[in-house]
């Protein structure tokens, strides 16, 4: 089977293609699988993550078609040109690699061997000396950034200072996507099932911390950040609290939608004049060079820059502090070049960093491992979080280190399709690394 889809993409490439009828065949298929079997709670991974992956391989047709004039957009977005057989094998692989995708997720939804559960999660772990230790370290380690600067510099946000790959905020993350997991954990042990219930009972510090560090990342102009620490206790009130149903969804999206783009307008110039002309480029410009991305991706991997898996082994072996260094010191590994300088050096875009850069998930994946790593890492990414939407909202079992997983990558889903495929393993593994240790000061689990 995957033979037959690699020759047909290979063969494929080579035709006349249009981009028009896979773009209205994945609108097609990403509506009926939401429709199918996520019509009663719109609110999940699958609805905003199929959405930016149809918006992101179809910009120029969605969005730049459609703008009256093209003289707001940036001159480097059309400087990017693709020979046919690029253009087409781009389209191709987008399609398959969407299509993989949603089989697998439609395998996992089709199948019946689980029932819709409506009882409560078990959780039979007292966490409240958890999320007490937890709460304390992450108010010191705020007041540390603080005090050094580092928060300050949120507020830099085109400075050299404001480069969130570093250590510092991954720590911050990793902190507080524990910290939440832990206390909702807690919460629904304690049976509580409404807004006042949980005003009443939740922890005063982690909700303090969470509302400052939110804060201060949205109001400073970095929203991707602030989603990856908002986000998960959105996630887990809905899953531990009280779901809410499609009608608060779509109302809190379009506010969300409305806030993220006034921010991604004003935070360079601190001024509301530059949205009296917004157009639908304005509105949707973080994601306007995914596909151009995934394109010259292709073309680099085709030609022989394919750059293999020891990226990912390095990016593994960091979520474990100081493991990382350890490990490539004594094998000799050595980080070779990222997609994201592939992608900003090659199609000189070093000067445009607010055109929405980075890499893309399908073309990261591709000029890994080619079309078939590519086809076998969307179907799992499709099984991953289905599986796990299936076990939180319809068995209601639970298990902390899954929730550690659905969390980061739900939290993540606006940005992981502009994203390097490796980037969940270091916030991932660092949590997994904070819950270890925090649950060795856990106490003897209480009788149910």
């Amino acid at each position: 089977m995957l033979s037959i889809l690699y020759a047909f993409c290979s063969y494929g490439a080579d035709l006349s293609l249009g981009r028009i009828p896979f773009l209205i065949f994945s609108l097609f298929v990403s509506i009926m699988y939401l429709i199918l079997y996520r019509r009663d709670r719109l609110f999940c991974f699958e609805t905003i993550f199929l959405f930016l992956f149809v918006l992101t391989s179809y910009f120029n047709e969605i969005i730049i078609n459609n703008l009256l004039d093209t003289s707001t957009v940036l001159a480097a977005y059309f400087n990017a040109s693709f020979s046919d057989h690029i253009e087409n094998k781009g389209i191709l692989v987008n399609t398959i690699a969407l299509v993989a995708f949603l089989l697998a997720a439609t395998r996992v939804n089709e199948n019946k061997h689980y029932i819709q559960s409506n009882d409560s999660f078990i959780i039979n772990r007292d966490l409240s000396l958890n999320v007490s230790i937890l709460s304390v370290v992450v108010g010191l380690y705020v007041l540390y950034l603080g005090y050094s600067g580092y928060i300050s510099s949120w507020f830099r946000y085109t400075d050299s200072a404001s480069n969130y790959s570093n250590s510092k905020l991954v720590n911050l993350s990793a902190f507080l996507l524990v910290l939440t997991a832990l206390e909702f954990s807690q919460l629904s042990s304690e049976n509580c099932s409404s807004f006042k219930d949980f005003l009443k009972k939740v922890n005063k510090v982690y909700l303090a911390e969470m509302l400052l560090v939110s804060g201060l990342l949205l109001i400073s102009g970095n929203r991707n950040e602030c989603l990856l620490i908002l986000f998960p206790m959105i996630i887990c009130y809905y899953i531990f609290i009280k779901p809410f149903n499609n009608k608060q969804f779509i109302v809190f999206l379009l506010a969300g939608i409305t806030v993220m783009i006034v921010i991604g307008l004003t935070r360079n110039s601190g001024s509301l004049d530059s949205i009296e002309s917004i157009n639908l480029y304005d509105m949707t410009r973080d994601f306007c060079f995914v596909d151009n991305n995934t394109k010259y991706l292709i073309e680099y991997a085709d030609d022989g820059g394919m750059i293999g898996f020891k990226n990912a082994f390095i990016a593994l072996f960091s979520s474990i502090p100081y493991l990382g260094g350890l490990v490539v010191g004594a094998f000799g590994l050595t980080n070779t070049i990222r997609t994201t300088e592939i992608t900003t050096q090659g199609m000189q875009l070093l000067d445009n960093m607010d055109s929405g850069l980075g890499t893309s998930l399908i073309g990261d994946l591709y000029c890994t491992g080619g079309f078939l790593f590519t086809l076998l890492f969307m179907y799992f990414l499709g099984w991953l979080i289905a599986s796990l939407d299936r076990q939180f909202t319809f068995e209601k079992k639970y298990n902390i280190w899954a929730l550690i997983i659905y969390l980061f990558m739900f939290s993540n889903v606006v940005y992981y399709i502009r994203a390097e495929w490796t980037m969940p393993f270091r916030y991932i593994g660092f949590s997994f690394t904070i819950l270890f240790v925090l649950l060795l000061f856990q106490p003897h689990k209480k009788s149910i």
